[in-house]
């Protein structure tokens, strides 16, 4: 479904993606892992069209830079951050598919199965993060585009739209989509994809299956129990240092490298946090 030869984007003098080549099969679904500035959001810019790049990229048989409207049309996008506009729902959804020359009831139709059937009339500011994603999600299936990719989906999200975002991506993937995303979330990785492509500095420097990356990296959950008076503060320094925490009553639940669970112990040690106690969970 999607080739990509000898794929390179340069800015000036900087290489973000450096003589990238891989397959995609119809229906896989591929994690782009990596560091950030690892090159895995250019990357995706490069599959979409929308920045020049050297080499050749073909979705489905179709080249993104000399059949570019053709190519696209058989790509589905969701944004790490759906833009929201002074527009209702049901506006948006008409705007989108006007620009994509699409019938706009397939659209409504994503939104009724994805329980949002009845926010045509609500506005898209009005909408909670999960929602925003959710409807991202249903625009960029609008012409039933076979190629979906997505940029950190749960970024910025509760656990809880998290949960039901992959729930709606899983059944997209058993219905035969091919996914490309990025996230920096072992767990959604493990829950979505069928290869990992790890990228650094711009070049491939592995791809496998699941269960092999599995045996060289993944995260678990260290919740650590703090005084009442500064969980605020220590749920702020974590996130601060780049952890991504959720709080829970006393305890912050901090999701990291499995190889690396220390190192937020560490921190609030030197940063003065008074630890009650900790224990490690896995996703």
């Amino acid at each position: 479904m999607i080739e990509l030869n000898q794929v390179t984007k340069r800015y000036g003098p900087k290489c973000a993606v450096d003589d990238v080549s891989f397959s995609i099969g119809d229906g896989e679904s591929i994690a782009l892992w990596g560091t950030n500035g690892a090159g895995k959001t250019t990357l995706l810019r490069c599959l979409l069209g929308t920045t020049p790049y050297e080499g050749d990229i073909r979705i489905d048989g179709k080249s993104s830079s000399r059949e570019g409207k053709a190519a696209r049309q058989r790509i589905g996008y969701v944004p790490q951050v759906m833009p929201t506009f002074d527009l209702s729902v049901g506006e948006m959804i008409r705007l989108i598919a006007r620009l994509r020359d699409a019938d706009p009831r397939g659209a409504i139709a994503w939104l009724e199965r994805l329980h949002l059937g009845g926010t045509l009339t609500q506005s898209m500011a009005s909408l909670s993060g999960g929602m925003k994603q959710k409807v991202a999600l249903a625009l960029a299936l609008l012409g039933n585009a076979p190629v979906l990719l997505l940029d950190e989906p749960t970024a910025n999200l509760d656990a809880r739209s998290q949960a039901d975002l992959i729930d709606s991506l899983q059944e997209l993937r058993q219905e035969g989509r091919t996914l490309v995303f990025t996230s920096h979330r072992w767990s959604e990785v493990r829950a979505l994809a069928d290869r990992v492509v790890t990228l650094d500095q711009g070049k491939v420097i592995g791809i496998g299956s699941i269960a092999e990356m599995a045996r060289i990296a993944d995260e678990i959950q260290l919740r650590i129990d703090l005084q009442p008076e500064t969980i605020d503060p220590a749920v702020a320094l974590l996130r601060e240092h780049g952890y991504d925490t959720r709080q829970h009553g006393a305890s912050a639940v901090v999701t990291v490298d499995i190889r690396k669970k220390a190192a937020p112990l560490v921190l609030l040690a030197q940063s003065r946090f008074s630890v009650t106690d900790f224990d490690v969970e896995e996703q």
